[in-house]
């Protein structure tokens, strides 16, 4: 007589001392939709996609901040991790180790763009110049961090695997010459002034005009100016100091008055200007005005 056993042993189930994390393989060999296999393709893709925009951010509007976020060298090397985990995505070189880098990249972008989304930003910056809503942008993130978790890449050949990391230290290297030369390539403008020059036509002595100019910034991280001040007695600044959130603006009033030069006759350019968190002088507005009698 042979004896069946009727004990379930589950498939692939931990070792002793051995647990499961979101970052390791799935235990069983499930069968995926389509679209889940399609998740180094279309990780690679966005990633290299992103990569490319930041750059060309970089040529063509250089950040001038100094936060971590938005400084020269940390947008360098987020370009370059991308890059690289991109491109391996899509050449299926060292999937296990670039599965679990991609992980942690799109994790960190969702909790970057829900900090951004709490901010009020318009944009998140992920995708340099192109405006993408941070919310939007959060919840493809997720989606992807959910799909790479689920996906687990088949096994590859000996051979392939050990050609992963020289072309990823090649396509590192490639990216670095343009880099260094940006690097050395001067700061975009630290705020945007509208408008650039606001004419208050001629005015009698004694006479007192109000005056606003809307700064913006620009960037995306959160840009500290204080120190402002005119250069000229007669106009008087009203705020000292303010903080701009990344893409928000804030109106900056002033009021003209001749009588604190009652003696000046004449047509004079007066500029205000206030010093940022790294120590940079930023022109906030010109005025242009003329007195006569």
């Amino acid at each position: 007589m042979v004896r069946i056993s009727t004990s379930l042993t589950p498939i692939d189930s931990p070792k002793k001392g051995e647990c499961w994390s979101v970052f390791s393989p799935l235990p069983t060999p499930m069968r995926f939709p389509a679209i889940i296999k399609a998740t180094p393709f279309v990780v690679g893709v966005l990633l290299m996609v992103a990569a490319t925009l930041k750059a060309q951010q970089l040529f063509t509007d250089p950040p001038a901040s100094a936060d971590l976020q938005s400084s020269l060298w940390f947008r360098l090397l987020l370009i370059e991790v991308e890059a690289v985990t991109g491109l391996a995505m899509l050449l299926g070189f060292c999937l296990p180790f670039f599965r679990r880098a991609a992980q942690l990249l799109f994790a960190a972008f969702a909790a970057f763009s829900f900090y951004q989304l709490a901010f009020g930003a318009k944009s998140c910056g992920c995708m340099g110049s192109l405006e993408v809503a941070p919310a939007a942008m959060m919840i493809v993130d997720l989606v992807l961090f959910v799909a790479l978790v689920v996906w687990r890449p088949a096994a590859q050949a000996p051979r392939r695997v050990a050609m992963a990391w020289p072309v990823a230290l090649i396509c590192l290297l490639a990216l670095l010459p343009p880099f260094a030369l940006l690097a050395a390539a001067p700061a975009g403008p630290d705020v945007e002034v509208t408008p650039a020059v606001l004419g208050l036509g001629v005015l009698k002595p004694g006479d007192r005009r109000e005056c606003a100019f809307q700064v913006r910034n620009p960037g995306n991280g959160v840009l500290e100016i204080d120190g402002i001040e005119s250069s000229c007695p007669c106009l008087a600044v009203k705020t000292k100091s303010f903080v701009l959130g990344p893409q928000s603006q804030f109106v900056l009033a002033a009021e003209f008055d001749a009588v604190r030069k009652p003696d000046f006759r004449g047509a004079v350019l007066i500029q205000i200007t206030g010093q940022t968190s790294a120590g940079r002088t930023v022109l906030l507005g010109q005025i242009d005005v003329e007195v006569r009698e």
